[in-house]
């Protein structure tokens, strides 16, 4: 899990960072942490943007994303339902 993190974090910054160069590059003027002020939605901001680049794939990928946010989701409802339940065990026992 920490691992997960910890790649998706790069792969969010480098992505972030791509963007505020290229906003440079074409004459603006920004940073990362003004590109990364958006919060929670900032990694689907970052993956959108990040989606383009991959070319003939990009279909690919962006369905592949999307299927792990989607399994993510559901190993979080799961794990929490088992806590739920555990708790209520627990407490008719």
């Amino acid at each position: 899990n920490s691992a997960f993190s910890l790649v998706g974090g790069f792969a969010i910054f480098s992505i972030v960072g791509n963007i505020a160069y290229n906003i440079n590059a074409a004459g603006g003027s920004t940073t990362v942490a003004e590109q990364a002020r958006a919060g929670t939605g900032l990694a689907f901001i970052a993956i959108a943007q990040g989606m383009t680049t991959f070319g003939d794939g990009t279909n690919v990928m962006s369905v592949l994303f999307f299927m792990v946010l989607l399994t993510l989701g559901l190993d979080s409802t799961f794990a929490w339902v088992e806590t739920f339940m555990a708790s209520i065990e627990d407490y008719l026992e």
